[in-house]
């Protein structure tokens, strides 16, 4: 018989012949595990349930007492899914957090590789103008061509050097051409 039951709407009521879905006594199973256990140990009993109203049973779990002195069964239970909550609610977490990390990630990947781009790009683009440079005084014999200098680190020096050294062929070239108009005006 229930001595205190849920909003006390069935105390009192003898539950001994009420099966669960599956059609076993359930409450006689219980009698007999909580009956089985030693004082102060805790059992448990778990079977499918469905409540009026419900579209299918679900499984329920109840966790036992026996207090001998009174001859009482204590159980409280409740649905697994309540038990699983917090788990569930857990795990659903982590799923986003995964998310989210991939997706911080791939930012940070993108990031990377974009201002890897840039330093590539900062320190390819200056060597190519000096290549280019040096391709066209060969090409075309211009010896005024000068590379910008944009910055003192070591590509900033060798632009410094290209056009000092543009400088020094043009100063030579100057002195040659100059040395054979003077030896042409002595003839």
């Amino acid at each position: 018989h229930y001595v205190i039951s849920q909003n006390g709407t069935r105390d009192g009521e003898d539950i001994s012949q009420a099966k669960d879905t599956d059609g076993k006594l359930f409450i006689q199973e219980i009698v007999a595990k909580s009956t089985a256990l030693k004082p102060g140990e805790v059992g448990e009993h778990r079977y499918p349930w469905q409540n009026p109203g419900d579209p299918k049973a679900r499984m329920k779990i109840a966790r036992l007492m026996y207090f001998e002195p009174w001859d009482w069964i204590i159980g409280a239970g409740s649905y697994e899914e309540e038990f699983l909550e917090s788990a569930i609610t857990i795990e659903n977490l982590r799923d986003r957090s995964k998310i989210v990390l991939w997706s911080i990630a791939v930012v940070a990947g993108l990031i990377t590789g974009l201002i890897g781009l840039l330093v590539a790009r900062g320190i390819a683009n200056p060597i190519i103008g000096i290549a280019n440079a040096v391709r066209t005084v060969a090409r075309n014999r211009d010896l005024t061509i000068e590379v910008p200098v944009g910055s003192k680190d070591e590509v900033g020096v060798m632009a410094s050097e290209f056009n000092k050294m543009m400088r020094l062929l043009r100063e030579s070239f100057q002195l040659v051409t100059k040395a054979a108009r003077d030896v042409e005006n002595y003839s």
